[in-house]
């Protein structure tokens, strides 16, 4: 859109899109914009990003100048804040709706068939249309539109009976078939957490059903035509179910389509092309030639001895940006996707520090002169007191930043090599409420082994009292009399009511409370519950505030607790072989597939471990993971190229992806 201010005639705002507002050729969409402050609006555009300032006399957006590029990023990186209320026809339109959209929608023109081509309405290109403001009023909270048809302040259900009496979106009600997506969802939830129906305390049990089984091919093959469309993308023309169903019944899609979707439909029109020109390299002219595509990059200069501080006040200022973060080092020439990966990688790898007491003691190793935490089944926040303190306050600004670093990581298309545990993202889902014991195996296995000693005791004691024949003094006698398979009563195992390995107490007193039989399963719940839970519960706030401060965390109810990791983090550790290094690999510049070099390097990769691929990969990419999907996902591709060099060699080769 290009909005001209032809009063005062000093500045003219510019907007780089598909349709134009006031253009000066017939044929194109004239709408009247009925506004009076217009300082407000031109703030109000400019925080929002949906606009650029230049001077009068530019003639394109390619002279805006580095400086104007600088000005204008600064001014996205503050988060933004609602200044304005637009209406058309009295109708308030979201703010995560596009112009195209609401003209369409709530415009003056005849109201056409949802599945009409775009292209073809012909009354909204002729009419003109009228878009009225007001300032914004905080407590008429403008409705999600159907780009975003979750809603993104609404709780995930939380109990088992809330998600199995979760009724679809209002949007879905009238098809047909959701009768059956119905009882698909009943049954994907009882495959999954079966455990509590039974009450069983096992929420880590494998699913009755196959998750493969449920996947409907013939929906998830409709999905994948629509966001491979880039007409549709530029105007988010989708389907009224194409987003609520995909977020009502994520089970019914694989993984990569509910990935592709995200992005296509959480993030903004740059992004989401920019993401389907990287997957299908064939559809990038066509993209390109109809909407220009336009990431605004922040580059940042980082010295590598203080990333971890700098870093902090970079995620501050970019948490509402939607700028692309660009990294390069202090000395150094090297710029562009290589740096930026490898900035994501040191941090990923600070925040695994010990000194920063953010996570559960366990293994640590030793680098450069450094002791990090190396957990075997991934990273769960420590429990601490909840006390407020200056050193609690530390402690959820980290996990602040560390939102924001996983947000930004997120709506970047970054990795990140951070191995966070299960429990973990059940948190960034809102589904940690169903914890019990059998997750601290996952966080913690000594304590867990402990805590299962602990149990039998309880158990015994239930079994005690389901006994209707004995007496009340003839229970209390057997109870009493109850040892665990070693012979030990539970008075030997000297245990009172504080969280094991600290002195935080369990109840007011708990230092004084020792454990009995009669106090076994308040003692059991209490340790479950401030270790899973209530001793992380400020530190976890703090990090979802954090992500919530660059995208909205219902954006990743798409996806279960076990698929996070590969989303964030990229593929595990997996044998490289020959076939898909020959597939993947290109050679260039005097190199061809058959070209002795080529085939010693495949022959030498297939037979690389675990770390010799992990330091390849950060030596060649900057980041020693790859994204789902392997060597195939790497845009640009890995090159294989010739390089001659006279004499000795003087300087690496470029960190491009491209192998000299």
């Amino acid at each position: 859109f290009r909005f001209d201010r032809t009063s005062r005639g000093t500045r003219r705002f510019r907007r780089v899109g598909l349709f134009g507002i006031a253009a000066q050729k017939r044929g194109k969409p004239h709408v009247k914009l009925n506004i009076d402050t217009r300082p407000i609006a031109n703030k109000y555009l400019l925080s929002r990003g949906y606009c650029r300032e230049e001077e009068e006399g530019r003639e394109s957006s390619s002279d805006v100048s580095e400086e104007e590029d600088r000005i204008v990023s600064r001014q996205q990186s503050s988060p933004a804040r609602h200044k304005l209320t637009l209406t058309i026809n009295n109708h308030p339109l979201p703010y995560n709706m596009t112009m195209y959209q609401a003209i369409k929608k709530y415009g003056t023109h005849t109201r056409l068939d949802d599945d009409a081509h775009p292209a073809s309405h012909s009354a909204v290109w002729h009419n003109i249309h009228t878009i009225v403001y007001k300032a914004y009023d905080s407590s008429e909270r403008a409705r999600s539109s159907a780009v975003k048809m979750v809603e993104e302040d609404e709780p995930p259900p939380s109990s088992l009976l809330e998600k199995l009496s979760c009724s679809p979106p209002m949007v879905l009600e009238s098809y047909k078939g959701i009768g059956v997506i119905q009882l698909l969802h009943i049954l994907h939830t009882i495959s999954h957490e079966w455990s509590l129906l039974l009450k069983t305390d096992d929420y880590n049990s494998n699913p009755i059903l196959n998750p493969d089984h449920l996947i409907n091919q013939q929906i998830a093959a409709k999905v994948e035509r629509q966001l491979q469309d880039p007409l549709v993308i530029m105007t988010s023309e989708y389907p009224k179910w194409f987003v609520p169903l995909p977020y009502y019944a994520p089970f019914l899609f694989p993984f990569p389509i509910r990935q592709q979707l995200l992005h296509a439909t959480s993030f903004d029109r740059d992004r989401a092309l920019q993401r389907l020109n990287d997957s299908h390299p064939e559809l990038a002219v066509s993209a390109e030639s109809r909407a220009g595509i336009r990431l605004d990059k922040d580059k940042r200069c980082v010295d590598r001895d203080t990333v971890f501080v700098q870093g902090a006040g970079i995620m501050t200022e970019l948490a509402g940006s939607r700028s692309l973060l660009e990294v390069y080092y202090v000395g150094e020439v090297g710029t562009g996707l290589g740096p930026t990966l490898e900035f994501y990688t040191l941090l990923s790898r600070a925040f695994q520090e010990e000194q920063y007491g953010m996570w559960r003691a366990g293994k640590t190793v030793q680098d450069d002169n450094k002791t990090y935490i190396d957990a075997a089944n991934g990273l769960y926040p420590r429990a601490v007191s909840q006390t407020d303190t200056p050193q609690l306050s530390e402690l959820c600004d980290r996990f602040t930043y560390l939102g924001r670093v996983i947000g930004k990581a997120l709506i970047d298309n970054r990795i990140l090599d951070i191995p966070l545990s299960e429990p973990f993202y059940r948190w960034l889902l809102g589904t940690h409420e169903k914890m019990g014991l059998a997750t601290v195996k996952d966080i913690d296995e000594v304590l867990h082994r402990s805590l299962k000693t602990v149990e039998v005791f309880a158990l015994r004691k239930e079994e005690v009292q389901q006994k209707e024949d004995l007496t009340a003094e003839e229970k209390e006698a057997e109870m009493a009399a109850i040892r665990d398979p070693d012979g030990t009563s539970i008075d030997d195992l000297c245990l009172d009511f504080l969280l094991p390995g600290t002195d935080i107490e369990l109840c007011p007193g708990g230092r004084s409370i020792q454990l009995s039989i009669e106090n076994v399963e308040e003692f059991l719940c209490g340790v479950v519950n401030y270790t899973l839970k209530e001793g992380v519960r400020k530190q976890m706030s703090a990090l979802r505030q954090g992500f919530s401060s660059v995208m909205p965390l219902s954006n990743l109810q798409l996806f279960y607790a076990n698929e996070l990791s590969q989303l964030l983090c990229g593929t595990g550790e997996a044998p490289w072989t020959e076939e898909d290094l020959t597939t993947t690999l290109q050679p260039d510049h005097g190199y061809t597939a058959s070209s002795p070099a080529v085939l010693h390097l495949v022959e030498v990769m297939v037979q690389f471990t675990g770390p010799q691929q992990r330091g390849f990969l950060k030596f060649v990419t900057g980041c020693p993971k790859l994204p789902v999907g392997g060597f195939k996902a790497l845009h640009p591709r890995l090159t294989v190229v010739k390089k001659s060099v006279d004499g000795p060699p003087r300087q690496l080769p470029p960190l491009s992806y491209d192998v000299c």
